[in-house]
């Protein structure tokens, strides 16, 4: 009987105390064990948000793929994706629901058939749940296709008969499979066809997953589709085992399988009744090469289809005695096998009915008298830590002073400096534990950057309220329970860690709060990134970036950025130099509109008054302006009520005045536009960063983005 899990965030899970992405709904009796390995591999990657409008191109991940629990291998098909906005009014909640499929219910038309059926779950009703028993699965057989599917995506149906061939072969190297997102829909086709050209025993030894861009290394999964653009994905095209789907290469050599595929040779026939794997129907076949043809080779000719041999006899024909002999026999060795496999289905059922809901092993496929590994501490699959790098407000406050002179002179404000200063700061959750059977739950732990609310300390020297690493916020792990690293990586080719070295944590916020900690250098940093230095410091597991953002040069993707930026800027040197001048001219005027001057300036006697005042006021909404045009109606209110003439040194000041007014509204509008850009920021993502112990063995692997805004 099949076993499910369903796993998405919530403010209570079934678990006691848990909360946040947690698991919803489970069979009862599941072990513990098979609980902890289904939540470790419902990681997701989410490439646009609920509120962003290209939300719907979030990619899926329908998968199957085999893992091993107490010596028992389990087969799991699953559906992971997005699902809107969490119950905390985040915009990237997920929903994984993964079903464990027992041998004796495997449907003979294969893993991507059931998926297709109505069995995976892709809603949560709103309550945690523990049903009886999983899903019912269907039965069900298919034959042998052309791939139309391959030949539609990839322009010949023999890429189908390739991942057959794959599948089937004992390589366990993956199959790595790239696609554009508008292809996205199309891939559980795609592998459903190439299944239904294997024989029925086979089948079920197609390991898949359609989003396999978090896969843990103790998972079998021959076939990853990747889309393209990932770091995933341009690894695998730098290798010798990818099928581009965005520019498919030519297959020159074909195989049986690629025949199959492009229907010019006979199928096998489907086998009437549904057959458990064995270990002699897990032997793979002999390999048969498949050649990646160069750019520059021709399409290639099919090898021409089977010879075909002599005819088959009409029915009414003669049967002579040997032949009747010999069927007789046929029949006899059929009857026998037939009672064989019997006999095994029922001492199958009745083994071990009671073994905790698993399926009955299913042997890997491996080389004869390959030994088998003993399986490291598992590593919990983490949710993506964002690492929130914040501008510093100190230095955008030193600019907006330095171009107060130049701006009331209406001259250019002073040059920007040739980088704009970021930092940020996180903490990093623990894949991995020493015992490795302590696998609590893992969350995301919050990062340790600026919160929203500023300090207005701008007497201290302006800008940036702390991203401040206070001693209170940080939960140590114990040193006897962390395992230490010795080597580093961004995914793949790990570099040594080297010394720590004492580090200056600077506040970006506008307090000078600092802290120095003594953190590791990471020597090499992904190409996304290259203008950011990292730092680790393994006692707090602070991961620090300290972020320079090249003016003269700047990258593509932080073109809006830095122009929002000198936009907020100027905007503000702009702003001060406007109310300074209604400051003056408020001198000038009688003293019945000079008290309406001096309400509005009240709280901007001085230069770092004014900044501080609009620095508070500007970002947050119209209330600056709609005080600006109140200022300015109640002006020529006053001046029509007036009964004696103003000199023109007044009218000139009051003609001044009302259209500084105007320009501050439009000059106010423009940097509330330009905090908004520097506000929703710019996000990276970066490979996952992979710490190993001294021996080179992972020890913790930690996706990553980074999050430069505001």
């Amino acid at each position: 009987m099949s076993t499910e899990l369903l796993y998405t965030s919530a403010p209570h899970g079934l678990r006691h105390g848990a909360k946040g992405f947690c698991t919803v709904l489970s069979t009862a009796g599941m072990s513990i064990n098979v609980i902890s390995k289904l939540e470790s591999i419902s990681g997701y990657r989410q490439f646009f948000s609920a509120d962003h409008p290209r939300y719907a191109e979030n990619p899926i991940a329908y998968a199957h793929q085999i893992f091993s629990v107490g010596g028992i291998q389990a087969s799991v098909i699953s559906r992971i994706g997005p699902y809107g906005i969490d119950y905390t009014g985040r915009p990237s909640n997920k929903i994984a629901h993964h079903v464990v499929v027992e041998p004796n219910e495997m449907p003979a038309a294969g893993p991507a058939w059931l998926l297709g059926q109505s069995v995976i779950r892709s809603q949560w009703l709103g309550h945690c749940e523990t049903p009886s028993s999983g899903p019912d699965i269907p039965s069900g057989n298919q034959s042998s296709r052309i791939c139309t599917q391959w030949r539609n995506l990839a322009g010949d149906a023999g890429w189908g008969g390739v991942v057959a061939e794959a599948v089937a072969s004992a390589d366990q190297t993956p199959l790595w499979i790239i696609y554009s997102l508008s292809q996205r829909d199309r891939l559980l086709e795609l592998m459903d066809e190439s299944i239904a050209l294997l024989p029925v025993s086979l089948r079920w030894r197609s390991t898949f997953n359609t989003f396999a861009v978090k896969v843990p290394p103790d998972v079998q999964c021959k076939i990853r589709f990747v889309p393209e653009g990932t770091e995933e994905a341009k690894l695998a095209a730098s290798g010798k085992k990818a099928i581009d789907l965005t520019k498919p290469p030519r297959i020159t050599t074909a195989s049986r399988w690629v025949e199959l595929a492009r229907g010019t040779a006979k199928p096998d026939p489907v086998a009437p009744i549904q057959v458990a794997p064995t270990e002699e129907t897990l032997e793979a076949p002999a390999e048969i090469e498949t050649a990646w043809s160069d750019p520059d080779d021709g399409m290639g000719s099919h090898q021409p289809p089977p010879t075909p041999g002599p005819p088959e006899l009409p029915p009414e024909a003669s049967i002579d005695k040997g032949s009747k002999k010999n069927i007789l026999i046929a029949v006899g060795v059929i009857g026998f096998l037939g009672l064989a496999l019997t006999t095994w289905l029922v001492a199958t059922q009745l083994s071990d009915t009671n073994a905790a809901k698993l399926p009955q092993p299913i042997p890997p496929p491996m080389e004869p008298d390959e030994p088998i590994e003993t399986p490291a501490p598992s590593i919990i699959a983490l949710e993506t830590v964002q690492l929130d790098v914040r501008y510093d407000q100190k230095q955008a406050v030193r600019l907006i002073l330095a171009g107060l002179e130049p701006a009331r002179t209406d001259a250019a404000p002073t040059e920007l400096p040739t980088a704009i200063e970021m930092r940020g700061v996180a903490r990093l959750p623990s894949s991995r534990r020493v015992p490795a059977d302590d696998q609590s739950e893992s969350t995301v732990n919050p990062t340790m950057s600026d919160p929203d609310e500023d300090s207005a300390e701008l007497n201290r020297v302006v800008p940036s309220a702390p991203d401040s690493i206070a001693d209170d916020q940080v939960e140590n792990d114990s040193a006897d329970t962390m395992i230490p690293a010795a080597f580093v990586a961004w995914g793949a080719d790990p570099f040594s860690l080297p010394e720590a070295e004492s580090y200056l944590v600077n506040s970006t916020k506008l307090v000078n709060a600092q802290r120095t900690l003594d953190a590791h250098p990471l020597p090499t940093v992904p190409p996304q990134v290259s203008s950011i230095k990292f730092f680790w410091e393994p006692k707090t597991r602070y991961l620090i970036a300290d972020a320079s953002l090249s003016l003269k040069s700047p990258p593509e993707k932080f073109a809006d950025q830095i122009a929002a930026y000198q936009r907020y800027v100027r905007s503000f040197s702009v702003l001060m130099t406007k109310i300074d001048t209604i400051r003056k001219a408020n001198a000038e005027l009688p003293n019945r509109l000079k008290m309406i001057g001096d309400d509005f300036l009240f709280q901007m006697k001085q230069p770092n008054e004014t900044l501080r005042h609009l620095w508070q006021e500007i970002p947050s909404g119209n209330r600056f302006p709609e005080r600006v045009n109140a200022f300015r109606q109640q002006l020529q209110d006053r001046l029509d009520q007036l009964r004696d003439p103003l000199t023109k040194q007044q009218q000139a000041a009051t003609i001044s005045i009302v259209s500084v007014c105007g320009e501050i509204v439009l000059t106010s509008k423009d940097a509330r536009e330009a905090f908004s850009i520097l506000k929703s920021g710019q996000t990276i993502d970066v490979p996952e960063l992979v710490f190993f112990d001294a021996d080179r063995a992972v020890i913790d692997r930690i996706p990553l983005r980074i999050h430069f805004s505001w």
